[in-house]
């Protein structure tokens, strides 16, 4: 599923919902506008990967949820008081732009708010132990650290910054017990974690920090009465191709973030320039996070999926396959 079927932004099934092979992904992404049934599809994967990490432990079931809180839950317009609510993500080739349904009260009419509450269940999981933290968004758990009444603060600006702080505090003492962390799929390099305590004295040495069998980052020892964790998950900017043997389409993206472009100049930019080289000259834009200019080039913008707003034009995939890659050499 996730190696055939799935697309960068963690979407899946165009062409009105329907599982297929590459080659007609590919055209459902050519001559279609019904890319992804946002919400429901959404439901449905959330629901999946919260449990399949519950029965099997495994870290590697949160990357899928992350990929579709960003680019499809927290990219979603408002829906109107009449009901109407984006049905389909559209991830047209040749331009796109998101529109509600125009009737209202609909499937995902229904479904949207549930999603949205299902978000706050990905974020933690426990167990007698240990806490999970699957997710890196602004949040508070209380919880039981064996036996003692605890409570984590995540403070983050993920995914515009890379280092995440947890706020840890035990009540009655010191609690011997893990923090376990994902780490995701889409990692640069390799993480760092540093943890201090109440006076900012770095404590990491007295833990054992390692990755288990089921892919968790560990921190395990004798948490102090308050203490903070710094966790650095590096980003970097990247080309998904969902077929790479056809070398396309291409779609952008800055770790879990899906970059779509703004683009002024004529048909597509996949038609003004070699996208697949086109990495090197991405500049990011210095006053907004997350955005990034072409260099040499004013007719383009990359910037998140979840920023753009209703009928705005965009293209997130690149026919790349289309065309031959060298056309634009020297």
């Amino acid at each position: 599923m996730q190696s055939e079927e799935v697309m960068a932004t963690g979407g899946y099934g165009p062409d009105f919902e329907h599982i297929m092979p590459k080659y007609r992904i590919v055209d459902a992404l050519r001559a279609g506008h019904d890319s992804f049934e946002t919400q429901c599809d959404t439901y449905a994967a959330f629901r999946l990967s919260k449990n399949l990490t519950v029965f099997t432990g495994e870290a590697q079931y949160g990357n899928w949820p992350e990929l579709l809180i960003w680019n499809a839950a927290l990219s979603t317009i408002p829906m109107t008081e009449e009901g109407n609510v984006i049905y389909y993500s559209d991830y047209n080739m040749y331009g796109a732009a998101k529109e509600n349904r125009a009737d209202g009260w609909t499937c995902c009419t229904g479904t949207r708010p549930l999603l949205m509450m299902e978000i706050p269940r990905l974020i933690y999981f426990h167990s007698n132990k240990a806490l999970y933290i699957d997710q890196f968004i602004p949040s508070r758990v209380r919880f039981s650290a064996c036996g003692k009444n605890a409570c984590l603060v995540q403070k983050t600006e993920f995914p515009a910054k890379d280092t995440i702080r947890f706020f840890v505090e035990i009540q009655g003492g010191v609690s011997t017990f893990s923090l376990k962390w994902r780490m995701p799929s889409w990692l640069e390099k390799k993480l760092s974690l540093r943890i201090l305590d109440v006076e900012g004295k770095d404590i990491t040495q007295r833990f054992d920090i390692s990755v288990d069998d089921q892919g968790w980052l560990c921190a395990c020892g004798a948490w102090p009465e308050k203490s903070t964790a710094y966790l650095t998950l590096p980003q970097a900017l990247s080309l998904k191709l969902l077929d790479p043997m056809k070398k396309g389409p291409a779609a952008f993206m800055h770790g879990p973030i899906a970059l779509a472009a703004s683009y002024t100049g004529p048909q597509t930019p996949n038609d003004a320039m070699d996208l697949l080289r086109i990495l090197p000259e991405m500049i990011p834009d210095p006053e907004n996070p997350l955005h990034f200019h072409v260099r040499g080039r004013d007719d383009i913008l990359f910037k998140p999926f979840f920023e753009y707003r209703e009928h705005e034009k965009y293209f997130i995939y690149h026919d790349t396959c289309a065309h031959r890659t060298d056309r634009f050499a020297k």
